[in-house]
């Protein structure tokens, strides 16, 4: 919907080729705060225009091979690294401020059972620090 926080242009350096096979976004992606459920990373999805404590920078697939029972260490795997990290951050987002945290949000069992592979890099500054799409321009 027109002017909706969640459909403003997507992050300014998207231009710019990632690593590793990884995309930008489409639209703004927000999360609340990764709890761990198993051993697995998970975050609910929060609505861009309310406070928030993480943003989506970047979306990977997850490795070939990889299946339920890696996704609680997937951020140790060495391509999903070259992904998820400060320096991509700082080219799709075009941020140069400190007191950004980094993590990975991998898919959901289910969703992976679906074959939706792809996991999540994320930025944010704190529990519920973010309010509006602070990454997207």
């Amino acid at each position: 919907a027109p002017g909706d926080p969640a459909r403003v242009a997507v992050l300014p350096g998207c231009s710019a080729p990632l690593p590793v096979g990884g995309r930008c976004p489409r639209a703004a992606e927000c999360y609340g705060e990764v709890t761990e459920a198993g051993g697995v990373p998970d975050a609910p999805p929060v609505p861009c225009g309310r406070r928030h404590t993480w943003e989506v920078y970047a979306l990977g697939e997850l490795p070939a091979g990889a299946g339920a029972a890696d996704l609680p260490g997937i951020d140790a795997h060495r391509g999903v690294r070259r992904l998820c990290n400060e320096g991509t951050f700082r080219v799709v987002s075009w941020r140069l401020d400190d007191g950004w945290t980094f993590t990975v949000l991998p898919p959901r069992p289910a969703a992976l059972a679906d074959g939706d592979r792809a996991y999540r890099c994320l930025a944010g500054r704190g529990t519920d620090a973010l309010v509006g799409p602070t990454l997207a321009r």
